[in-house]
């Protein structure tokens, strides 16, 4: 038997206790902080679609250690519209005799991948189902077909449940499906008879120690899991490059569509997905605070060392610093940034009292741009400021169009010309990152139909926005050139008539680290 297997092992048997022992203890959301695991990484914003080479796979950290199915076999067993089911309702009456609750929800959608995205291309893939001893049960339990010299450890299942799931966060169901998945498999026996596994079942396992180890000298147990959790709603994923999009326009059937010509327009805050995509903008994987591009808020390297160099010299900046996430406000030192930390005290205030539903997004807006207007205030030169005043940007089609209103802007004082709208909301981004990302791609778009470039503009040009959700800060740039302009404004389509939406963040109010970087962008974008 390997060392490596024996050490795995008995690292999954330390882990699978861990999580019993928790058990009672697991936060009323269901989520668990995978840092107290040391024996445990935990990869968020894992980019999926990169996972077409064997050789890469193997050679990530940790390996990928399954393949996914060619695009070309997939399209062979497309989803037929035709077998798509009726979803029922979730009851509100609580005196129905039998209420559909959000869990039957969930089973249903797990139903579903089961039936039409998965059962029919099993053969293509080889796979089989499992018929597995354990405690625990799970749907669509599959594993690949064994050959003449191997059988594999890999099994996929999926994991149902009725929590509402947070982004780069895991559930305590969903660790502990997977680890007693390991464990399980670490410890599956060898068992050929069918009479000895009936023996076996019908004494709870008792005796398998007089079996070998189905798996006695592998050092990996791959486990893939599809965890259906609530809300009880399809979650759209907003597409990160072309391959994404041309997959999401088929599925959304708006090919040889424009949004100029779409028939339902909507305002910003209730854009439709069809709409969205029609606006062709592409959304790469949020970038943190660190990796912010400057050049795409229209900083140069010179304005930036001048911004910190003016922060470095101003004591009520130094002052608020140092009172971040306290409630020392009233200082009169503290300069313009005393309602600053006043607004964000009332902020955090509303948080504590149970989360973003005790935060009002008024007051987010003006904690946002109270911030905004006290960095901008240090550069006597500046000819603009953060007002918030909302405006109306307007999308006009062939026949109809839409109004997206911003939540202020950093507007020039003499002209009114916007040159970064704002977008709050008073709970975080996270759960409704999708809905807030339409919201603010349809105010750009609009933005830029209505304004546009000036006649001599780069070819690759920028439209920033920024943003407060809650106690978090995130700054984006919608970067497009000529064709995409072509695009929006006749319903072209040639070239690249793409633009993206670069996002940065999130930057924490409560952490000083965090607002070290924000304070010289916004300063600079001041000058």
């Amino acid at each position: 038997m390997s060392v490596n297997t024996s050490r795995n092992r008995n690292i999954l048997e330390g882990l699978f206790k861990e999580l019993l022992d928790m058990r009672d203890r697991v936060p009323e959301d269901g989520h668990i902080s995978i840092a107290r695991f040391r024996d445990i990484e935990h990869v968020t914003q894992f980019n999926f679609n990169e996972l077409d080479s064997a050789e890469v796979n193997l050679a990530l950290v940790p390996p990928v250690l399954f393949e996914p199915m060619d695009w070309a076999s997939l399209k062979q067993h497309p989803v037929d519209p035709e077998l798509a089911r009726e979803f029922f309702d979730i009851d509100q009456d609580d005196e129905c005799d039998f209420p559909m609750e959000p869990v039957d929800r969930v089973r249903q959608v797990s139903t579903l991948i089961e039936d039409r995205t998965t059962h029919e291309a099993r053969s293509k893939q080889n796979l089989q189902t499992v018929h597995y001893n354990s405690s625990w049960t799970a749907r669509c339990l599959v594993e690949p077909c064994p050959d003449d010299v191997k059988v594999y450890p890999n099994l996929a299942f999926h994991v149902l449940g009725d929590k509402v799931s947070n982004e780069d966060s895991i559930l305590y169901s969903e660790l502990s499906a997977i680890v007693e998945a390991m464990k399980g498999r670490a410890n599956q026996r060898r068992v050929d008879s069918e009479r000895g596994r009936e023996e076996l079942d019908e004494c709870d396992g008792r005796g398998k120690e007089a079996y070998p180890y189905l798996f006695s000298d592998e050092e990996y147990f791959p486990i893939l899991v599809v965890s259906c959790v609530a809300p009880q709603h399809a979650r759209f994923v907003l597409p990160a490059n072309r391959t994404q999009w041309d997959s999401a326009e088929t599925i959304h059937k708006i090919q040889g569509k424009s949004l100029r010509a779409w028939p339902d327009l909507r305002s910003g805050s209730k854009v439709s997905i069809e709409q969205f995509l029609l606006s062709r903008v592409l959304c790469p994987p949020r970038r943190g605070p660190s990796q912010l591009v400057n050049g795409q808020f229209g900083i140069t390297p010179a304005l930036l060392t001048r911004a910190k160099n003016l922060l470095q010299m101003i004591p009520s900046y130094q002052l608020y610093l140092q009172n971040i996430g306290g409630n020392n406000w009233a200082d009169p030192a503290l300069g313009p940034f005393g309602p600053v930390l006043r607004l964000q005290a009332e902020i955090r205030a509303g948080w504590a009292k149970g989360g973003g539903k005790q935060t009002d997004e008024d007051t987010v807006n003006a904690a946002f741009i109270e911030l905004l207007n006290a960095l901008t205030s240090l550069v006597p030169t500046t000819d603009s400021w953060w007002r918030t005043t909302k405006r109306r940007l307007t999308f006009t089609g062939l026949r109809n169009g839409y109004v997206a209103i911003t939540d202020g802007q950093f507007e020039v004082k003499a002209t009114e010309e916007i040159r970064t709208p704002i977008e709050c909301k008073g709970r975080e981004r996270e759960k409704l990152n999708a809905r807030i990302t339409m919201q603010e791609v349809a105010e750009l778009v609009a933005w830029v139909k209505e304004y546009p470039d000036a006649r001599i503009s780069p070819p690759v040009r920028f439209r920033p926005l920024a943003g407060q959700c809650g106690q978090e800060i995130f700054l984006e740039s919608l970067e497009y050139g000529q064709d995409w302009i072509k695009y929006i404004r006749q319903g072209q389509k040639a070239g690249n008539s793409f633009a993206n939406l670069h996002s940065y963040g999130p930057y924490d109010m409560n952490k000083v680290s965090d607002m070290r970087l924000l304070a010289p962008v916004i300063v600079a974008m001041s000058y």
